[in-house]
Formats: structure tokens, C-alpha cells, sequence
């Protein structure tokens, strides 16, 4: 499947405070996935010993390395024999979960209309979870808890609407980094439209290039350390939207 060595990734934070706004949106269409893994993505049996975790934020890696070709679009269209990935933030965390994590993700509730949860309903989900471990899945209250292969999401404010932009969902690359203060830099893995800090989406000619990929994203955090505003890359103010994040447990350990 995926190597299970973590990439080593650029611990350099930029000293500037600048960002970028991107959210998931929910046009219509129907999803094709064609071809199967590379080397085989294996589906994992939730109950099983071992880190589920570790599995999935791997899986979420394996795809940012397999990529060869990625366009940000809400008409889901994967090919795993071309690295092709062609999907919005909620298409490619609900990938990931459907190869590795498959009963975690049918937990998350999601429209008829829909093929998977959008951004919206995973922050909705992961708000309305314990903090103690409860089928599978826990809150995470702190973001200086979260840990690789943690869920972050967050929605936007007014009515939700099948044509509106929703939020946005990401997967922790590695433990948040403290800048000053109380701020914080979270590298994640995710599918985007604008660029991050550090963006893996940014070739050597400088061109963003939107799609899977990974990045920075910083994040204010509260006086007990909870995200209250994200600053999602170079060029922008930060944004307070209501914030949560989830950790997929083993169903042994819950």
C-alpha cells in the first residue's frame, strides 16, 4: 500500500501573517472513480489492532504522492492508474475514509442528493461528538492536541444551499507548530482551490496549481487553545468560522 515512513515535511513557518479563503462548495453531478489503487489501497477492518489513525493519514499521503495530474472541481472524477484526482476538500477526505476507514465514514451524515458528506456536515458531525471516544470517533477540543490523521472542517455562515460553498475539510499532516502567541500552523493534506503556506500545489515556476496537495494553514486559538480563525494562506485576513476537530478511533478503543 503506502509507505509507512511520514514524509519529512518543511518545519519553516513564514514570519508574515497573510492567507487565503477557499470553501467547499455543492454543485450537482455524479462521481466516477475509475481504475483501483496503486499497490492495492487496503480497506481496514476498524476492529483491528494498530494504529487506524496512522493508516489513514497515510493513505491521505499515498494520494498527495500519487498524484500526477489533480483539478479542484465538485464533480468527483479519481483514476488511481493515471494519478488522476480531480476533486473538491470533501470529495477527498470521504476517499480517503472510504479506502481505510469505510464504517467511520458512513457515520458522518450526508444528503440524499450527494454522494458524500460536504464540508458542512463533517464540521457538523465532528462539533456534535464527545470528548471521550464514543463509536469511533472523538472530539478533539485543543488544536495543539491534534495529531496526523485528525479531521479539521468548518462551515460557513447562512443558509445552506445546494449551489452554496459550504466550508471546508482538511487531514493533519503533522502536530501543530506554535508561531507566537496564540497562534498556530497547521500542515494538512486536503484538496483546495487557493494556496496554502508552504504548498506543495506551488511548482518551482511559482504557478498555483489547485487540487490535492498539501500546505500550511494558520489558525488563532482562544485562551484554553480552542481554533476561533483560520488564515488559509499568503494574501488574506483571517476568517472566524465556527471550527471543530475529529479523530477517527478503532471501534475496540472506543
Amino acid at each position: 500500500m503506502v509507505s509507512t515512513r511520514r514524509t519529512e515535511l518543511n518545519s519553516n513557518r513564514r514570519d508574515f501573517l497573510r492567507g487565503g479563503l477557499f470553501t467547499d462548495a455543492g454543485a450537482s453531478g455524479v462521481p466516477r472513480v475509475a481504475g483501483t489503487p496503486l499497490n492495492g489501497a487496503v480497506v481496514v477492518d476498524a476492529d483491528e489492532d494498530g494504529s487506524l489513525r496512522g493508516r489513514v493519514s497515510d493513505e491521505a499521503e499515498r494520494i498527495v504522492r500519487n498524484t500526477r495530474h489533480t483539478k479542484y472541481q465538485h464533480k468527483q472524477y479519481i483514476d488511481e492508474t493515471t494519478g488522476t484526482y480531480d476533486v473538491d476538500c470533501s470529495d477527498y477526505v470521504s476517499y480517503v475514509l472510504k479506502q481505510v476507514a469505510k464504517r467511520h465514514l458512513d457515520l458522518i451524515p450526508k444528503e440524499d442528493w450527494w454522494p458524500v458528506p460536504r464540508a458542512y456536515k463533517y464540521y457538523r458531525f465532528l462539533h456534535g461528538l464527545s470528548m471521550v471516544a464514543v463509536s469511533g470517533w472523538q472530539q478533539i477540543e485543543r488544536l495543539g492536541d491534534a495529531q496526523r490523521g485528525d479531521i479539521i472542517a468548518w462551515e460557513l455562515p447562512g443558509t445552506i444551499k445546494k449551489t452554496r460553498d459550504t466550508g471546508h475539510v482538511v487531514m493533519v499532516a503533522e502536530i501543530p507548530s506554535l508561531l507566537d502567541g496564540q497562534l498556530m500552523a497547521v500542515r494538512v493534506f486536503d484538496s483546495a482551490a487557493l494556496p496554502h503556506y508552504d504548498d506543495s500545489r506551488i511548482p518551482s515556476g511559482g504557478v498555483y496549481r489547485d487540487g490535492v496537495g498539501s500546505g500550511t494553514i494558520h489558525f488563532r486559538v482562544n485562551a484554553v487553545g480552542q481554533p476561533t480563525a483560520f488564515q488559509f494562506g499568503p494574501g488574506d485576513r483571517f476568517h472566524e468560522y465556527p471550527i471543530a476537530i475529529g479523530r477517527i478511533k478503532s471501534f475496540s478503543e472506543s
